[in-house]
């Protein structure tokens, strides 16, 4: 009989094991994403410049480093994310997701990129 409150137990510390293990990771999760999130803006910005510099449409794009991140561009006007010869750039948003975590990037014509948290 005292081998099944072992078994338990085992299965107990197994459970709150896992869970504080995810609960560790959270924090990582969203600083990846912010990570991601200042990679983008840094794209978008280099774009414009170099669509003003040159004074033609360029398009954006770029790569993700960490392939265990999810991401789906959502609602962009045309078939490309562009920078124009204007200074400003295709509106749209770009849903980020890793683990549950997510941050939604809702960027401007102007370029201007506001993020908030989602679940994914």
């Amino acid at each position: 009989m005292q081998i099944f409150g072992y078994l338990a137990a085992l299965g107990l510390t197994a459970t709150l094991a896992g869970l504080t293990l995810v609960s560790w990771q959270a924090p990582t999760d969203q600083a990846l994403l912010r990570l991601q999130e200042s990679q983008v803006r840094q794209r978008i910005r280099l774009g414009q410049m170099q669509a003003l510099q040159l004074q033609q449409t360029t398009t954006l794009a770029w790569p993700l480093d960490d392939p265990h991140t999810q991401w789906t561009q959502r609602s962009f006007y045309g078939p490309d994310f562009v920078a124009f010869a204007d200074g400003s750039v295709s509106p749209g948003e770009i849903l980020l997701c890793r683990n549950q975590q997510g941050r939604r990037l809702v960027i401007s014509q102007l370029g201007r990129l506001r993020a908030e948290p989602v679940r994914c």
